[in-house]
């Protein structure tokens, strides 16, 4: 029996504004109406739900939450005016997450039952939802007139659930010309949900801002969305999506929180990656220029530089510190003679160099014979040549590291270069 329900019909309240259901395992509230409530009562006799309407107490013997989706239905099913907010949400309590589950399930299904039995579709402005899959808000969204609704919030209540935009791209796509405010409620923000979100900005057509609500956020994201600034509580971002009269330019250009910073579609990680593994260094170095945003993108997936030569002039008591290769520094640091100090560069884990050449002012040859040991070859006196079999390289295929050292007119100064070679290109075969 509907208890709330038939209360509110017998003092002639038939169709509410707002119909909103807060719940746990343990207890129920319909939002902003304090003469009613659920609670669990448990004990030897069975377990059973106090339901407290205008401070009278009503015993049913059934759990709480089939009480509650009772009045649910109810209200679902006979509701014939426009409802400016509905919601069934999740008591921010702490609670037992076994016991949880199986109750946001069974309001899930509730809720789509009651919206299939219906003649015609519920006409709502405004819902939310707690949710385990994304797939059950889908549903439910969905099964109401997609002409009317015009924000969405989906509530995961859990710390291990996340979403991926594709979960998201039925509910998009069977909206009409009405527009979405979209609004996830989650525990983390962190850079796979960055990730996503970008993603779901790409649907212009469709949404006119995604709001992401968090208790906790990756210190990343913070750097990477910057320009979207936060709310005051320093708990919520909102992106809003720019909408212009020329279609390819909403296309790509897409405006963050205050309008006054763009973000282009160019700033999805997963976007880049594919434009970016076919660039050349030079090219990644030009596109970083274009704007903070896509600069923290590219330094974010650290594509492939694909350097294949660098050269590097260390003179007297100099170092340099190069971060332009993207996926790390390159440092070098040099002071004196290479007989006092050696010359030391810090390469990035797992560099793609070919070839590298250092250029130093004061040298000579005995340093190198002592340390390589005796040269392959030697030309004129002046140019110093070694080969190295370099291990674990691909089956049936060898490379080796060819090392060059060349003085130059003055017998202090001297070019070195490292280059990796096949075996093809070796003396040897």
């Amino acid at each position: 029996m509907p208890i709330v329900y038939d209360e509110l019909h017998a003092q002639d309240e038939r169709n509410p504004n707002e119909i909103s259901f807060s719940f746990n395992d343990q207890e129920a509230q319909p939002a902003k109406r304090t003469k009613f409530n659920y609670k669990h009562i448990g004990g030897s006799t069975g377990v059973s739900t106090v339901v407290t309407a205008y401070f009278v107490e009503y015993l049913v013997d059934d759990y709480l939450i089939s009480v509650v989706c009772e009045d649910v239905d109810a209200f679902v099913r006979h509701q014939t005016k426009k409802l400016a907010y509905f919601s069934l949400t999740l008591l921010k309590r702490d609670g037992n997450q076994n016991l949880l589950e199986p109750i946001i399930n069974r309001v899930c299904r509730c809720l789509e039952n009651s919206l299939q039995s219906r003649n015609e579709k519920l006409k709502v402005e405004r819902i939310d939802l707690s949710v385990l899959e994304i797939s059950q808000a889908v549903s439910a969204v969905n099964l109401l007139d997609q002409e009317i609704l015009q924000a969405v919030g989906v509530h995961l209540p859990f710390e291990e659930r996340v979403f991926k935009a594709d979960d998201f791209i039925p509910l998009i796509e069977g909206q009409r010309q009405q527009r979405l405010d979209l609004g996830i409620m989650l525990y983390e923000f962190s850079l796979q949900v960055l990730e996503e979100v970008r993603k779901l900005l790409t649907y212009t057509s469709k949404l006119n801002s995604i709001i992401i609500a968090y208790t906790i956020i990756d210190e990343r994201c913070i750097e990477l969305i910057a320009e979207a600034g936060h709310s005051s509580d320093g708990e919520t971002v909102k992106f809003l999506i720019y909408r212009s009269n020329d279609p390819i330019e909403e296309m790509t250009m897409l405006n963050l929180f205050d309008n006054k910073c763009p973000i282009n579609i160019f700033e999805i990680p997963s976007i880049m990656r594919s434009i970016a593994s076919n660039l050349e260094f030079s090219q990644i170095q030009s596109l970083r220029k274009v704007s903070r945003g896509i600069r923290h993108c590219v330094d974010y997936i650290k594509p492939d530089p694909h350097i294949l030569v660098y050269f590097m002039f260390l003179k007297n008591s100099s170092s340099v510190n190069i971060e332009g290769m993207i996926n790390g520094k390159i440092e070098g640091n040099y002071k004196g003679s290479l007989e006092q100090d050696a010359v030391q560069i810090n390469l990035p884990q797992s560099p793609v160099f070919w070839k590298f050449k250092i250029l130093i002012k004061t040298c000579s040859a005995e340093y190198f014979l002592a340390s390589l040991g005796e040269p392959y070859r030697v030309v004129n006196n002046l140019k110093y040549i070694w080969f190295f079999r370099i291990e674990n390289t691909i089956e049936n295929t060898l490379f080796y590291l060819h090392i060059m050292f060349e003085q130059g007119p003055l017998p202090t100064g001297g070019r070195l270069q490292f280059a990796k070679v096949h075996q093809n290109d070796t003396p040897f075969f």
